[in-house]
């Protein structure tokens, strides 16, 4: 929903879907995808934007179920996956991290993985979920709208600092690196207004926010009515490493070119 008082500084669900499907489309040679959403207006726009993207590569959104964090449904999920014929190739997901381990665990329990394996929005972009899922999460592609973890870069290293100086354990997430430019953003506006801040001139300046560098791999730009700034992916893959799994860059900046123009 636009609002002239809403300022988003990551990408959203559809650009998520969207570069993801493409992607998986150009390099997996995906086909026939399943999708299993948290049951809200964002996990089905996921759904629709992912199918809309992989049939311009001549694929299908074969089928898709909806959870919730009381029915997560995995189980139905993956049966239904794993009957399905000819074979679904890939499974895309809009979940949180809990979610998505319990589906992992169900498909390796029914000893089943697609040949694609899993992908999903950024809610599964925890430095947690490679734990939880193991051997079985390996391959697992997730979303995420900012420079990866393992991307030294000064802006994630300058990031990183700020943040642990004040939560020395934290899981580095899209959220978390979210938070971090919005508030520096924010903070960057108060200083500008000097003592005389007001809302409205919180706002007039963040309409005028021009080539703002996060940092971490996107520019951000605002203008009145036009404030769904941040159009960019980046990709990560669940890879191991002698007998540990972690999310290791594969792709990015990913510049959603199917996007709406707000």
């Amino acid at each position: 929903v636009k609002c002239a008082w809403t300022f988003p500084v990551s990408a959203s669900a559809l650009t998520e879907a969207h570069m993801l499907a493409k992607y998986q489309a150009e390099n997996q040679k995906a086909k026939r995808v399943a999708i299993l959403y948290i049951n809200n207006p964002t996990g089905r726009a996921y759904v629709k934007a992912y199918d809309e993207v992989i049939r311009k590569f001549g694929g299908e959104v074969v089928f898709s179920q909806a959870a919730t964090f009381d029915d997560p449904g995995t189980t139905t999920f993956i049966a239904q996956a794993r009957a399905s014929t000819p074979p679904i190739d890939t499974i895309s997901t809009y979940l949180d991290p809990g979610i998505f381990t319990r589906m992992v665990r169900e498909a390796a329990a029914q000893n089943y993985k697609p040949k694609n394996a899993f992908s999903g929005a950024a809610g599964i972009f925890f430095e947690v979920t490679p734990n939880f899922t193991g051997p079985n999460g390996e391959g697992t592609i997730a979303a995420t709208h900012w420079v990866t973890n393992d991307q030294d870069t000064p802006g994630f290293r300058a990031y990183k600092s700020l943040v642990e100086k004040y939560y020395p354990k934290i899981d580095h997430s899209t959220w978390t690196k979210g938070g971090y430019v919005g508030a520096t953003i924010f903070g960057n506006i108060i200083k500008s207004l000097g003592l005389n801040v007001t809302r409205q001139r919180v706002k007039d300046a963040a309409d005028t926010l021009t080539n703002f560098d996060s940092g971490l791999g996107v520019t951000l730009n605002w203008r009145p009515g036009k404030h769904r700034a941040n159009k960019t992916i980046y990709l990560a893959q669940i890879q191991r490493t002698g007998d540990k799994f972690a999310y290791k860059y594969v792709a990015g900046p990913l510049v959603d070119e199917y996007a709406e123009t707000e």
